[in-house]
């Protein structure tokens, strides 16, 4: 709910304070952030089914150190590995495009 009253609070303010130009380039840019969202879930979706997958053939014993098909293991890692490598940069972009408004500099 407090997440509608933002968005819509938004979209008043940049009615109310933003030429129709600087309006268009906020409007594309918060688009742009939406369907990264969207596709982000369907990575995540993705990822989870793999590792899934991967990780049926694995066992983790009480000495916590994973046992099973070496080949699992290996694409297991690749999959943690990739994801790091694809969300971290992502996740302290956010902070950064969660400060930074469409208002403009004055």
């Amino acid at each position: 709910m407090g997440q509608i009253l933002s968005s819509m609070g938004t979209v008043l303010l940049i009615l109310h304070f933003l030429s129709p130009v600087p309006q268009g380039y906020c409007y594309t840019l918060l688009s742009l952030a939406a369907l990264q969202i969207i596709l982000e879930l369907g990575l995540s979706s993705v990822i989870l089914q793999l590792a899934a997958h991967e990780s049926a053939s694995l066992t983790i014993p009480p000495e916590e150190q994973v046992e099973g098909d070496q080949r699992a293991h290996a694409q297991l890692t690749s999959i943690l590995q990739l994801t790091v490598r694809w969300y971290l940069p992502r996740s302290r972009g956010a902070g950064m495009r969660r400060g930074l408004r469409c208002w403009p500099v004055r």
